[in-house]
């Protein structure tokens, strides 16, 4: 009885142990079941998330992302209990895979607008491989290296064109008008020969002191006096004004880095003024009426005064004006025109009727480049700019070629310049543009022995008719630029006929003249790029994180305009990382010490790493 009670004991421990050997193995092979489900269920979980994707967005511009309205923890949790529960499947009986969410942590979220919009050009970039355009993106670049930026101007064009060369010129104008009156001598001339040929045919009537003669004599001197005394008002006005202009003068020639002493002619006839004004004083000092009371035998008193008179005369015939020609008048006419050019807006010289431009404008608060712009942690950002262009392209309009249902119809003039209308980026473009043909135009101008010379000729008149020679060569300067400008906002009416434009300025594809600046032909060239390439190089030659955000900008747009006007950038979701942690209750290990060894909870715990994105 003893053996057979032994018996029994040691089978009864070795199939106790047989059973929690197989109730180990099932319930770790349960474990490692239920972290399957659990891996399967996060996943799925985060698969739904990311297919809950804009669909007007991916239809409208190939691009992939999530708009989020709710917060992504609770969206995430709310997959994965589905999941879990299997909300959509009618299941009886245990559950041996069954687990219990317990925490879902989002430890990181990529938007599109994060990171220099880094994940938002690497889906442009992927989205036109796909297409089969990354040799745009190459031949952009190759031709890019072509053309520089060039927003500088020849010396001082600014300041030369200004109001002080306008003030210089009307001074000069006003001082000879009162110098003309000064040296007007008819009356003067005629009483002066007058009295010269009383003396020299009545000389021996002197010796006889013929007192009515030499009364007469002195008459006529008075009058001369008189007439001296009248002109000193007008002395002392034109030495007022040349001492004006001449203050004038040393200030333009300072700002303009020209040399202070620098002459003119009135210069010199503020010198001959200031004696004529000494003479003056010495003339009106002779008193007649009392010499009369005198010796009249003796005719040196009127002798002296008519040297004196005879010295002012010279004097006044010193005096000089400005002597030009019919030609110089007409050179004149034709600087003054290409003066008025600098004080027109470029966009009104290259679209003659404006009217007809897109009115369209939107406000830009809440766009991504003024809300969410950070800089790229990638380092490709001409590639990236270039990718950007040619992605534009093909969704966002142009001038050439307005989107009439975007919010702006001109888009990539958006993307250069940034401004709220479409009147204003084209404008801004059209400037730009202007400023990158500036360098060859004035290459090819300073080249050209012809045109140097027009360009002498006209300064040299302009500096006859104003009367102020040292300003020769800033009517040079001027007139080289009115030329350059006007050849360059011909060059842009070209492009934007959708005609071909050379990068490569020379003699015989040369279109305007310095006699009709703005009658230039407008046909293109045989070789060369249109206007959509030239928007491609200001991209290439932008700022990279403004050409990313603004085309995000021209999306959130147009999606708010024709779709939903809540919708935003900066909440459109592109990858995520999170971390789900799970609880499952032990089953075939469910002894009170087996539990007691797994913690609080009384269950294995254990959590999931889950990435995901676009």
């Amino acid at each position: 009885m003893k053996r057979k009670g032994s018996v029994s004991i040691y089978l009864a421990i070795v199939f106790l142990s047989i059973v929690l050997l197989v109730c180990a193995v099932a319930e770790t092979a349960r474990v490692n079941a239920v972290q399957s489900k659990d891996k399967a269920v996060t996943m799925m979980a985060a698969d739904s998330v990311m297919a809950s994707y804009a669909k007007q967005v991916y239809e409208d511009y190939g691009i992939l992302l999530v708009w989020q309205k709710e917060s992504l923890d609770e969206t995430l949790s709310k997959y994965i209990q589905a999941n879990i529960k299997m909300a959509d499947i009618e299941v009886s009986g245990e559950d041996f895979l069954g687990s219990d969410l317990q925490e879902v942590s989002v430890t990181k979220k990529v938007y599109a607008t994060d990171n220099g919009g880094d994940a938002f050009v690497k889906q442009v970039s992927e989205y036109l491989k796909y297409a089969g355009l990354k040799y745009a993106i190459d031949k952009l670049l190759n031709n890019s290296k072509e053309i520089k930026e060039d927003d500088s101007k020849a010396d001082n064009v600014d300041d030369i064109t200004d109001k002080s060369y306008d003030d210089l010129a009307d001074e000069v104008e006003e001082t000879d008008k009162i110098i003309k009156e000064i040296k007007s001598l008819e009356e003067w001339s005629k009483i002066n020969n007058e009295i010269n040929e009383t003396i020299k045919i009545k000389s021996e009537k002197w010796k006889k002191a013929d007192k009515k003669l030499l009364k007469k004599v002195y008459k006529s001197c008075e009058k001369i006096q008189k007439i001296i005394v009248e002109k000193e008002s007008d002395v002392n006005k034109a030495i007022n004004k040349i001492e004006k202009y001449l203050e004038k003068k040393k200030d333009f020639l300072k700002k303009n880095n020209y040399k202070e002493s620098a002459k003119d002619y009135m210069d010199e006839n503020l010198t001959v003024l200031k004696k004529i004004k000494d003479k003056i004083e010495s003339v009106k000092s002779f008193e007649f009426a009392s010499s009369l009371s005198g010796n009249p035998s003796e005719k040196s008193y009127a002798e002296k005064f008519l040297y004196v008179t005879s010295q002012l005369e010279e004097y006044f015939r010193d005096l000089q004006i400005a002597k030009i020609t019919e030609k110089d008048k007409h050179n004149k006419s034709i600087f003054d025109s290409v003066r008025d050019i600098f004080d027109k807006g470029v966009l009104s010289l290259v679209i003659e009727d404006t009217s007809k431009l897109s009115t369209a404008s939107v406000n830009t608060s809440s766009l991504p480049s003024n809300t969410s712009m950070s800089n790229s942690l990638e380092s490709s950002s001409l590639y990236d700019k270039a990718a950007v262009g040619v992605y534009s392209n093909l969704y966002f309009g142009n001038y050439i070629d307005a989107k009439k249902k975007n919010a702006l119809k001109y888009g990539l003039e958006y993307l250069v310049a940034g401004k709220d209308s479409d009147k204003s980026n084209l404008a801004s473009v059209v400037e730009r543009l202007v400023a990158i043909r500036h360098l060859p135009n004035y290459a090819c101008i300073l080249k050209d022995a012809a045109k140097k010379a027009e360009i002498e000729a006209i300064a040299t008149s302009v500096a006859a008719v104003t009367g102020l020679p040292f300003l020769e060569p800033v009517a040079k300067v001027i007139l080289t630029e009115a030329w350059v400008l006007a050849e360059s906002v011909n060059d842009i009416k070209i492009l934007l006929s959708g005609e071909k434009l050379s990068l490569v300025k020379t003699q015989s594809n040369w279109k305007t003249s310095l006699t009709n600046l703005f009658g230039g032909a407008t046909k293109g060239d045989e070789s060369g790029f249109k206007y959509e390439v030239y928007l491609g190089f200001l991209l290439v030659i932008s700022d990279r994180e403004n050409i990313v955000y603004r085309a995000m900008d021209l999306i959130q747009m147009n999606i708010c305009k024709n779709y939903n006007k809540e919708f935003r950038m900066n909440k459109g979701l592109m990858s995520f990382e999170s971390k789900v942690t799970y609880d499952s209750p032990p089953l075939f290990t469910a002894m009170p010490w087996m539990v007691g060894m797994l913690g609080e909870s009384g269950s294995y715990r254990f959590s999931i790493n889950c990435n995901n994105g676009y």
